[in-house]
């Protein structure tokens, strides 16, 4: 039971460090000032989690994610203004 436990263990974090991270934000301050940059950035048929931080602000933006570009989340902050709690949408 104790290996089973090991090996699942030593899987999930492999996983956890394998996901690509992107920062979205307006400012400069993230990997891309767009969504859809972010979204252009991700390789078609990847095989791997792809989690897009989106930093506060206003994105008036069309998207669009193409399907062959999977294990896609989005993730963002909470505002003051909604008090929503952090996400994904």
């Amino acid at each position: 039971m104790k290996i089973v436990f090991l090996i699942s263990f030593i899987l999930t974090g492999f996983f956890a460090i394998a996901q690509k991270k992107i920062i979205v934000a307006q400012d400069g301050t993230g990997n891309f000032k767009t969504v859809q940059e972010a979204f252009n950035s991700i390789v078609h048929n990847n095989k791997k989690p792809v989690t897009i931080f989106i930093k506060n602000g206003v994105y008036n933006e069309k998207l669009h994610l193409d399907s062959s570009k999977n294990f896609v989340t989005l993730l963002r902050k909470a505002t003051p203004l909604t008090q929503e709690p952090p996400g994904v949408f």
